[in-house]
């Protein structure tokens, strides 16, 4: 494997242009390698940053997706992303596939989608989600959304 490549790879395409209507952030990985997910690593956190605050001006997002990459520890998420989405009134597609959330990340989510009234899809597939009470107000939340109408968690691992 790697590694070295697959830090270049990540960070070549964590600060790669974005559309106005769409944030996509994802590593396709070829079928034979051994791993499915591009590692977090400290020396990826200023383009972690940088994307974060590449992206704060945008408020015509319809979707937004990171998919296979482990991102930084909370807060990053809870203080970098949400708002950003937050401020976003026609998000209708989030996805964060195979990202290695934390328990903290998903109370962050969960409170996002509480506030949230316009997704229509979530696809939080490949989460290990261990907290009983974290999958308890998770499921409160898409319960009680108005629009949702597509919610993936495949291959998630539950209390």
């Amino acid at each position: 494997w790697d590694a070295p490549g697959a830090l270049a790879a990540a960070q070549k395409s964590l600060v790669a242009e974005q559309d106005e209507h769409l944030i996509s952030l994802e590593h396709i990985f070829h079928r034979d390698s051994i791993i499915s997910q591009v590692p977090y690593h400290a020396d990826m956190m200023p383009c972690y940053n940088y994307f974060a605050e590449s992206i704060q001006s945008y408020t015509s997002l319809e979707s937004f997706k990171i998919v296979n990459f482990n991102l930084p520890q909370s807060p990053w998420l809870q203080n970098k992303i949400f708002p950003v989405l937050e401020q976003n009134t026609n998000l209708t597609a989030l996805q964060l596939s195979n990202c290695f959330l934390s328990a903290a990340d998903l109370t962050s989510l969960t409170k996002f989608v509480e506030g949230n009234e316009t997704l229509s899809l979530l696809n939080i597939s490949h989460t290990n989600i261990q907290s009983e009470s974290t999958v308890k107000a998770l499921a409160k939340a898409l319960k009680k959304h108005p629009a949702l109408r597509s919610v993936n968690l495949t291959y998630c691992n539950f209390a």
